[in-house]
């Protein structure tokens, strides 16, 4: 019928903001709500823990890399990752495709530490899905399976 275009009738262009609103406002929320505070060998800098789950994320990278990847400059990242190296967090390798540089890894202790966090969250968030019930439950790993395919590289 004409003239009945209502709230049900979103153009894909406004549904996909409204939903990315609502995304960009609930992570946040969520993030919040099974954060912890931070493990004794990062205590001192929260960038610390993000460099070490950038590098998680690429595998390797060059200290100019992770400046850009964070935002910010080469000599704070230089000396974050030489505290990271002497805590026994990261690795500094050579590149074996150019000699003059040399790539920062993470160590064993340092994925362990990371793998350590990611359990600690899970659990958080275990804690918050006991609240849904098996239908809501599945909804939810239906949208993680496409939120997937968004991040995967």
């Amino acid at each position: 019928m004409e003239g009945e275009e209502g709230a049900d009738s979103v153009t894909p262009t406004n549904e996909q903001h409204e939903t990315a609103l609502e995304l960009a406002r609930l992570l946040p929320v969520l993030g919040l709500m099974v954060t912890e505070p931070l493990p004794e060998l990062l205590r001192d800098s929260r960038s610390q823990m993000i460099l070490l789950q950038i590098l998680s994320a690429r595998g390797a990278a060059t200290v100019s890399e992770m400046a850009v990847a964070m935002g910010i400059a080469v000599p704070t990242v230089s000396t974050m990752v030489r505290k990271m190296v002497e805590k026994g967090l990261l690795e500094r390798n050579q590149d074996p495709e150019d000699w003059r540089s040399i790539r920062l890894s993470l160590s064993a202790a340092g994925r362990e530490l990371l793998q350590e966090m990611a359990e600690r969250r899970a659990e958080r968030v275990g804690a918050l899905l006991e609240r849904l019930s098996a239908e809501e439950l599945a909804t939810i790993r239906s949208a993680l399976q496409i939120l997937g395919r968004l991040v995967e590289k």
